[in-house]
């Protein structure tokens, strides 16, 4: 059965049975915080840098961070966090270690075109952070995942994505917005042969019909340049999408292989909170 199944996932999407081949176990790191400040990742006291200690506004992501530096005059501060919160020395360590691929979270502001367009966010170098992380990532044998982690408008209203909204709702979620930035990153990163695998979003909470159409889309730009046959197209079902649901299989059968090939699905299972004693091991 086990060889049939492989055989079937051959003829089914040839291209995404080689990639698979290739890349069989990828060994990696998140290196999350660095290009979107999650604030229980980086916030006082563990990193100071983009979250403004001394400000007497309520910072809960990094949209309100931004504006308390923009307030106090130091968005420096938060491209000096930028430099040196990840460095080359985390990609050589990585690979050290024996990791062979790290995922690169990132928001939409990093690609912003200009610093007025990141606004209220700070661009700082924007892509240019990435350029290095690629590079570094080169030098040190490793593969890279790129990964849409906050993107216009927010993709769920949560402090993950760069804008922690109560009211938020997926109206909010910027589609149009959201394309652009991901073929902005394709098409600068189209000859790097370390990129094996780009996210188009991370953990939406949006309804099926409209993330169907946005990771179509989305899909799309990356193609226009990203072949297939070297990079893979990550779609994310999380919170409406989970496992319990038709999504998947609506997904599979409305995003046909042979119109999006090589594209892979990423389940986010947070074992880390499950209670003691259900079998999970919480540490």
């Amino acid at each position: 059965a086990f060889v049939a199944l492989l055989l079937w996932a051959a003829a089914h999407d040839p291209l995404a049975a080689d990639w698979a081949e290739r890349h069989a176990r990828l060994r990696g790191v998140n290196f999350g915080g660095w290009l979107v400040a999650e604030r229980w990742l980086v916030g006082p006291p563990t990193v100071p840098g983009v979250f403004e200690p001394s400000s007497s506004w309520a910072q809960d992501d990094e949209h309100d961070a931004s504006l308390a530096r923009r307030g106090s005059g130091t968005t420096e501060a938060v491209s000096a966090f930028r430099d040196v919160f990840i460095t080359r020395a985390d990609f050589a360590a990585a690979a050290a270690l024996g990791l062979n691929s790290v995922r690169i979270p990132f928001g939409w502001w990093i690609a912003a075109p200009t610093d007025a367009a990141a606004e209220p966010y700070v661009r700082g170098r924007g892509l240019g952070y990435l350029d290095d992380a690629v590079l570094w990532a080169e030098e040190e044998g490793l593969t890279v995942v790129l990964d849409l982690h906050g993107a216009p408008g927010s993709q769920n209203g949560e402090q993950t994505s760069g804008l922690e909204y109560p009211d938020w709702d997926p109206s909010h979620f910027d589609a149009d917005a959201a394309v652009w930035t991901v073929e902005t990153v394709a098409a600068r990163f189209s000859n790097r042969s370390c990129i094996v695998a780009f996210e188009l979003l991370n953990e939406p909470r949006l309804g099926t019909t409209a993330l169907l159409e946005y990771y179509r889309r989305g899909s799309e730009a990356v193609r226009r340049h990203m072949p297939p046959e070297r990079v893979a197209v990550v779609i994310n079902l999380y919170f409406f999408q989970h496992m319990a649901t038709q999504a998947w299989a609506s997904f599979d059968w409305r995003m046909p292989a042979r119109r999006h090939p090589n594209l892979v699905y990423d389940l986010h299972t947070y074992t880390c909170f499950l209670e003691r004693g259900r079998g999970n091991d919480a540490s």
